[in-house]
């Protein structure tokens, strides 16, 4: 599905299980036409040395962690990443979103912070 000299998207989808979700954007992507690369991160190392020939990344993996790791590594390659490395750690951090939308006087409920136990 390409229109005369404009060529469709490639985009990484960057996963570590397959879910429902992972499912349906493959199936999106046929539809559309756009070209997926699958990158099972728990079984493809992500090297520095390499370089994609992809638009964009996808993260997708189910641990926080991992996913900030995958994002934070094709930001590096130059790539389009949907979430960006930081969206995802401070989506997943309550402190830090907190400390995000306090700085940019979003109002929250009273929060204090304890980092003693």
């Amino acid at each position: 599905m390409e229109s005369k000299g404009v060529s469709m998207a490639t985009i990484v989808l960057a996963y570590d299980y397959i879910r429902e979700e992972e499912k349906r954007i493959v199936r999106m992507a046929k539809n559309v036409g756009i070209k997926l690369v699958l990158c099972n991160l728990l079984e493809s190392p992500l090297d520095y040395s390499n370089r994609w020939d992809a638009d964009a990344a996808i993260i997708r993996p189910v641990s926080m962690f991992n996913a900030v790791y995958a994002a934070s590594y094709f930001e590096a390659m130059h790539m389009l990443t949907v979430n960006p490395s930081y969206t995802i750690l401070y989506a997943g951090d309550k402190i830090l979103t907190y400390s995000l939308l306090k700085s940019a006087n979003i109002p929250i409920p009273h929060t204090i912070q304890s980092l003693h136990r």
